[in-house]
């Protein structure tokens, strides 16, 4: 994994435990073992951060998401269940796979 990403996952499983406004620069370098320097080279801040998480977790995803319900064989109520049921199931799935790398 490079540093861009090893810094994304951990600044994006940190935020979904704590928040991402208590998630510190400082937590991200002790998390990934990085210096301040190597993620102030990939990100100027943590805003920067945020949106890189944004587009790599979410909108990454979004495709297959609506692929996904567009196959769905159901009502419009139905998919509806779906995708505010699982939804979050992405997130959750991504969560546990860093767990188990990290065991």
């Amino acid at each position: 994994m490079n540093n861009r990403d090893k810094i994304l996952e951990i600044s994006f499983f940190l935020s979904l435990k704590n928040g991402f406004d208590r998630v510190s620069i400082k937590q991200i370098q002790e998390e990934s073992g990085l210096s301040p320097g190597t993620i102030f080279y990939y990100f100027k801040n943590k805003d920067e951060i945020l949106v890189a998480m944004f587009e790599k977790y979410f909108l990454g995803q979004v495709p297959i998401f609506k692929e996904t319900v567009r196959n769905l064989n159901c009502s419009f109520i139905e998919k509806l269940h779906f995708i505010f049921t699982h939804g979050s199931d992405l997130v959750n799935k991504r969560e546990r796979e860093r767990e188990r790398k990290l065991q």
